[in-house]
């Protein structure tokens, strides 16, 4: 029952703050109001700044990390390539 009432509270909430967002001054709502501080401010700016310096810095990361592995995995080939060999103790354990 607390559940059921919980989900009464939030659909009730939900529907105060929609009511309320079309809620007109100068011209414009709330809605619109907000959703221009939202994309425009200064705040936002900065929020973008900060997001697209966390993408470049995992780009950066992911290319230098896929470059190590790849000269590691150069260094290791080295020519010493070996094929693993089978003793026959080895072949007959299996069966």
């Amino acid at each position: 029952m607390d559940e059921f009432k919980f989900v009464l509270k939030c659909l009730l909430f939900t529907g105060i703050i929609m009511f309320v967002s079309q809620y007109k001054m100068n011209d414009e709502t709330l809605e619109s109001k907000a959703q221009y501080f939202f994309v425009q401010s200064s705040t936002a700016q900065t929020l973008r700044e900060a997001a697209a310096g966390g993408v470049k810095f995992v780009q950066v990361a992911m290319n230098d990390s896929m470059t190590f592995i790849k000269r590691k995995m150069a260094q290791n080939d080295g020519g010493n390539r070996q094929e693993p060999s089978h003793s026959q103790n080895d072949s007959n354990s299996r069966y």
